[in-house]
């Protein structure tokens, strides 16, 4: 007989999946041909292993979507200081930035290994921004003016930061790139067309994602340890079902009533997907016991998994959820505040 603790920690673990496969990056499958590189993406290096992109001007300028940012800013405190950050308004004052205002952002780098402490990522956003207010913020916060080198024909300016020196460059008007020196450096050369963008497996399946909201893909890092994942799937699903996957992929788009997410894993063989799709398959009816429960946050989330669905296609393995701007809304409204604290 399952005990109420049983099913409870089974549909946990499937919830947790869920997210670690968020955090480390769901996938879609590459397909016989290889969807055309666009947009900024055709400036991300070779070498990268995840990309992430989003549509901001039509993710900020979705009246839904501002509703859910004020609930977690309601959540985190009005008069905070995270929730002042989360003001569209403060971060063009303060950067000379409009983040409503950028028609497409990519963000992407490379998994840390072991081996190394190098960081190498940066971010490529293009839109309407103020080029002389961004640089006279970065020059306050700095106390002096911003050192710059021209490299490649493209001036590169240095910021110096608690996490290392970061470069910023404007590639062209309306577009721009920051990150850390080495990243900006190579998305210079991509633009300049004296090194190559990213192709392969990891290019075509963010590409293969469409023209989402926010979407990203990436290789699961070989540094995933068992014991972590054992733990964070609390011990009770074999930490095969993530450390086996090799590429992972989300998207996330809405439409005038509803969000729709897709999140999926894909391994190496078509029985490992096989074992995956079935115990996600068997946890999702399990949600609707999440209904009965007193915690509004788990009664919140089963209205949306109850009518998830999941598919499989060769060897991946894709949960598809589907909520409305109201049922999201009762999720952050249930969620402790202290979950939209701003990690430090």
């Amino acid at each position: 007989m399952t005990t109420g603790w049983q099913v409870k920690k089974a549909i946990s673990i499937l919830i947790v999946s869920m997210m670690v496969t968020l955090l480390v990056a769901g996938c879609a499958r590459v397909g016989e041909s290889a969807p055309e590189q666009t947009g900024l993406a055709s400036l991300v290096p070779e070498g990268a292993t995840f990309i992430a992109g989003m549509q901001p001007d039509k993710g900020l300028g979705d009246p839904d979507i501002k509703a859910l940012f004020q609930d977690i800013a309601a959540k985190r405190g009005k008069d905070s200081e995270s929730a002042k950050h989360l003001s569209i308004q403060d971060i063009k004052d303060k950067l000379g930035v409009d983040p409503s205002s950028l028609t497409e952002a990519v963000v992407f780098g490379r998994n840390p290994s072991e081996s190394s402490s190098d960081r190498w990522a940066a971010a490529i956003g293009k839109g309407a921004f103020d080029k002389d207010k961004l640089l006279s913020a970065i020059e306050q916060r700095l106390g002096k003016e911003p050192a710059s080198v021209d490299y490649n024909g493209i001036t590169i300016y240095a910021v110096e930061t608690h996490k290392g020196q970061h470069g910023l460059a404007f590639l062209a008007p309306g577009t721009l790139v920051a990150g850390t020196q080495q990243a900006v450096k190579d998305v210079v050369d991509v633009f300049k067309g004296t090194k190559p963008h990213l192709t392969g497996q990891l290019s075509d399946v963010y590409n293969g994602l469409g023209n989402t909201l926010v979407k990203g893909a990436s290789i699961l890092p070989a540094s995933l340890e068992d014991r972590a994942v054992s733990n964070l799937m609390g011990g009770f699903v074999d930490p095969a079902l993530v450390l086996d996957a090799q590429i992972g992929a989300m998207s996330l788009d809405k439409s005038s009533t509803s969000f729709t997410s897709k999140v999926s894993l894909y391994y190496p063989t078509a029985a490992e997907a096989a074992k995956a799709h079935a115990l996600l398959q068997a946890g999702l009816p399990l949600a609707d016991l999440l209904s009965a429960s007193s915690n509004p946050a788990y009664v919140a989330a089963a209205r949306v998994l109850s009518k998830a669905q999941v598919s499989s296609a060769n060897a991946g393995v894709t949960v598809t959820l589907a909520a409305t701007p109201d049922q999201v809304g009762a999720i952050i409204d249930a969620m402790p505040s202290g979950i939209y604290s701003p990690v430090k």
